[in-house]
């Protein structure tokens, strides 16, 4: 009798022990654990389109975003430009074959390299942010906007900047992510500030470090911050 009593104990607690085993599974370990070590991905992808006649000059930039981890992310201050497409003299075969080996050792996903022309980004022609907060696992986020070129615009530059980090602690508030112009260079490019916490402030006051800073690298760092950038090149023309 004693014996038909521990069986069935130790079979009440063998099976409470699996509940167990498969709880902490199912809503700790799958649930928090195994996305908190994914390191987390988007999925970008871009289209231009002509509106209207090319001669009008309208064309519709359209951007749309995938979690495509396991866990939340916050997309932070991002950034996109529209810059004038700018072909140089190639030069030689043998400096061909040099830019071509530095592009496959970068192992960039977007970007390209020709034979024929060097491309490079020429007059910011149109600029702004997408501003979609945050995005859950598998979900999407699309944005659309009707841009003005310049008359003769024939081929244009696109760089999509979106810096986004996990969202599984609060960020560091000691510094916020900006974007300024770079006159010199003539590019767009992330740098971090003092926060702004009094609307006395003037902007002039308050520091700010460029992308190349020990500032930046360490806000970088501090917040898992990822900075997936995007360079296409499009070429401007009537739509059937």
């Amino acid at each position: 009798m004693s014996t038909t009593r521990l069986s069935s104990e130790s079979v009440k607690t063998l099976l409470l022990l699996l509940t167990l085993i498969w709880a902490i599974y199912t809503f700790v370990w799958k649930e928090n654990v195994v996305p908190s070590l994914q390191e987390p991905k988007i999925e970008v992808n871009s289209a231009i389109e002509t509106v209207g006649d090319a001669d009008l000059g309208l064309i519709k930039l359209a951007i749309k975003i995938k979690n495509t981890s396991l866990s939340s992310i916050e997309l932070l201050q991002d950034n996109w430009a529209v810059y004038k497409l700018v072909r140089l003299n190639p030069g030689t075969d043998k400096q061909f074959l040099k830019r071509l080996d530095a592009f496959l050792e970068e192992g960039s996903t977007s970007g390209s390299v020709e034979r024929s022309s060097i491309i490079k980004s020429g007059a910011l022609l149109a600029a702004g942010s997408l501003n979609l907060g945050s995005l859950k696992s598998g979900e999407s986020a699309s944005f659309s906007k009707l841009i003005k070129l310049p008359p003769g615009t024939k081929e244009i530059y696109l760089k999509i900047s979106i810096p986004f980090s996990p969202k599984t602690k609060p960020p560091e508030t000691d510094l916020v992510l900006q974007w300024e112009y770079d006159r010199k260079e003539g590019m767009i490019k992330p740098l971090v500030c003092e926060p702004d916490l009094s609307v006395t402030t003037q902007a002039a006051n308050r520091k700010c470090y460029s992308h190349y800073s020990q500032p930046f690298r360490q806000w970088h760092k501090q917040n898992k911050v990822y900075s997936p950038t995007v360079n296409e090149s499009f070429a401007v023309q009537a739509r059937n």
